[in-house]
């Protein structure tokens, strides 16, 4: 004898299977992030991406690399994985590394933070290293701020403080603030070391 015929078996087995399915949608709806407004989601992305600045002459002056960049029209703000940024002027040339970027105002101020690695090369001096962990950039102005704490090293002089300005035209650079700085010097085979605080 037959309790239930196929029909019958096919509809309890679709209400089983709705069943589940509900209950799995509800569970699952607790692992999904659904942007609260709709500014907050980006309006475009852009992979491997190498934007070239020139100046008023039509001559490079600065490059921005990217594996990723991604675009938030509406808040302006473009945000920018592990860029990196070359700029070129007649006194200096600039590296930056960094973890993260934001540029805001096409890019009027681009921001840089994580691990900030900045390479500054003069003629004739050895490289300075500057590191820190945030650093605001003005490209219109050629300047560079932060009020982070700052290492500077060049060759074995290591400088450390909390604040920077720099003029990425001219090649000046400023710590603001709790300065420490040691110097080595090597004469005639001998190293000596100078500690001195501000």
């Amino acid at each position: 004898m037959m309790l239930f015929n196929k029909k019958q078996l096919a509809v309890a087995g679709l209400f089983i299977f709705i069943i589940l399915l509900s209950v799995w949608l509800i569970i699952s709806t607790d692992r999904i992030q659904i942007a609260p407004n709709k500014d907050q989601n980006p309006t475009a992305f852009m992979n491997d991406v190498s934007i070239i600045r020139t100046n008023q002459l039509g001559q490079p002056n600065m490059k921005l690399e990217t594996p990723k960049l991604t675009i938030y029209e509406k808040l302006n703000i473009t945000k920018i994985d592990k860029p990196v940024v070359r700029i070129q002027n007649e006194l200096a040339r600039w590296i930056i590394h960094s973890d993260t970027g934001q540029a805001y105002d096409h890019p009027q101020k681009m921001i840089f933070e994580g691990h900030v690695h900045i390479q500054k090369y003069e003629k004739g001096q050895s490289p300075v290293i500057i590191e820190t962990t945030q650093i605001a950039m003005d490209p219109e102005k050629s300047t560079a701020q932060t009020n982070q704490p700052v290492t500077i090293t060049q060759d074995e002089n290591i400088i450390h403080g909390i604040g920077l300005t720099a003029n990425l035209k001219t090649g000046d650079v400023e710590i603001l603030s709790h300065i420490q700085e040691r110097y080595v010097n090597v004469t005639n085979g001998v190293r000596h070391q100078k500690l001195h605080q501000r």
